[in-house]
Parts: structure tokens; C-alpha cells; sequence
């Protein structure tokens, strides 16, 4: 499972994952690592769905800080 969200808040109590992989990119700097993941986001997703896991990318440019400092 793939998930682009704004806040960590959104995932249910209730889902249960064996596990979990937050992409953080910082003001989407442009940067090798960076650019990999958020170009093979959707493979890595693919390859959660089929093992009880999510990746999950924020949407917001800010989204982990309001995760963090919330």
C-alpha cells in the first residue's frame, strides 16, 4: 500500500502493518536520494501491498513537522 498524506494523524488506530516506511523530503530538495524515491514511489509501493507493509510520503512540504510539533 501507497499512501501520500498530510499527517501521520490520518492512519486509523485500527490498521496494523507489519511495517511502516515515512518518507520524509525535505522542501523537496532536489538531491539524488530524494529524486530516487519519489521516482520509484510507486514501485516501493507496490512492493508494501504484497507484504503487510506502507509506505507513506507526505504531501505537504511541511507535513513531518506538524507530525513532529504537533
Amino acid at each position: 500500500m501507497g499512501l501520500k498524506i498530510h499527517s501521520l494523524a490520518e492512519i486509523p488506530d485500527s490498521v496494523s502493518k507489519s511495517y511502516y516506511l515515512y518518507i520524509l523530503d525535505y522542501y523537496n530538495w532536489n538531491e539524488p536520494i530524494g529524486n530516487t524515491l519519489r521516482g520509484c514511489f510507486d514501485k516501493i509501493a507496490e512492493f508494501a501491498s504484497k507484504n503487510d507493509s506502507v509506505v507513506i510520503q507526505g504531501i505537504v512540504v511541511n507535513s513531518h513537522l506538524n507530525y513532529l510539533f504537533g
